[in-house]
């Protein structure tokens, strides 16, 4: 049986869905992390974290104890108890990939994306930023992260380019 801090009765005993949440807290705690940095990189509000730390929701969704893991860098077993098999088994989810391939293509100077105002780009990005922030749109957020990495990237070489600079 589980305890009010997360821990199992015995070795090996997996932690009740109820109070793994407790043991996220500690960990995101221990390893000094902050509450909406870690639910931005899960896809969640902060308010949902919060609400799975403290038990008010149950954790009991094996796609989002993998995530917490991931954002908090441990095992998902160190969550459960139970041997979980980790994205870096077998994928990433679509939005993980979606930026990964949009910084590949920069770093390999295929950014793709549209030449666009600098005002244009301000603006997407600052709608990026309320989305995440402050309206805990956080799938929004990421999901315009891809196309904002391309443009931006896209902009700023034109910038260098017709300021005469190497790019």
């Amino acid at each position: 049986m589980a305890n009010e801090t997360g821990e199992a009765g015995a070795p090996g005993e997996p932690i009740d869905p109820a109070t793994i949440g407790l043991r996220v807290r500690r960990i995101r705690r221990s390893r000094g992390k902050n509450l909406d940095v870690i639910a931005g990189l899960v896809g969640i509000s902060a308010v949902q974290l919060s609400r799975l730390e403290t038990g008010q929701r149950s954790l009991d969704r094996l796609s989002l104890i993998v995530r917490l893991a991931n954002a908090l860098e441990v095992a998902p077993s160190e969550l459960t108890r139970l041997p979980v098999p980790t994205p870096g088994n077998g994928g990433m989810d679509s939005a993980t990939a979606a930026v990964s391939r949009a910084i590949r293509a920069v770093n390999h100077d295929l950014p793709g994306g549209e030449v666009l105002p600098v005002e244009a780009l301000r603006q997407r990005v600052g709608e990026a930023i309320d989305a995440y922030s402050h309206d805990g749109r956080v799938r929004e957020a990421g999901a315009a992260l891809p196309g904002l990495i391309r443009d931006l990237h896209r902009e700023v070489r034109g910038m260098a380019y017709r300021a005469g600079l190497p790019v």
